[in-house]
């Protein structure tokens, strides 16, 4: 499926980055408030970002069931983040991922924060309103997830 913009299409194919589903899940989304019923990773690619609050920090208990369909993800800070460490064979795709990941955040209005070197990246996802994890973090996880498939 093309790239809405044929810029950011050009990038992530130059960097090795051919994935529909990065290019497909910024404009398919749908809104979610109950995470008791998210049972796939698939669900959380397909929703969307939204404002939190305190109220919408996670529980340990739904944070634990979340990271389990998430692939290397890990818990730091006691609860107020969730991290991985990524390796690629150069910057050039180093810097083609931060540029996917960074273009899907805009669109989710939720953004990491992101340590990058000659091929690595760490991601660190936390919601600062909500004072730790919320769903957000889990849903721009797995659609980072995304798009290494």
């Amino acid at each position: 499926m093309p790239a809405k913009n044929p810029a950011m299409r050009r990038v992530f194919l130059e960097c090795g980055i051919d994935s529909p589903h990065v290019i497909r899940t910024p404009f398919a989304h749908r809104t979610v408030t109950d995470v008791s019923n998210m049972t796939s990773i698939d669900e959380l690619i397909q929703s969307h970002c939204q404002p939190r609050s305190p109220e919408d920090a996670l529980d340990g208990a739904t944070i634990d069931r979340l990271l389990a369909q998430l692939s290397g993800w890990e818990r730091v800070k006691d609860n107020v983040a969730i991290t991985r460490d990524f390796t690629f064979k150069n910057f050039r795709h180093t810097l083609g991922f931060i540029n996917a990941v960074g273009f899907m955040a805009n669109h989710e209005d939720h953004h990491p924060d992101i340590k990058a070197g000659y091929g690595h990246c760490r991601l660190t996802w936390s919601t600062h309103d909500a004072g730790g994890l919320s769903l957000n973090d889990f849903i721009c996880a797995a659609k980072v997830e995304a798009l290494l498939r």
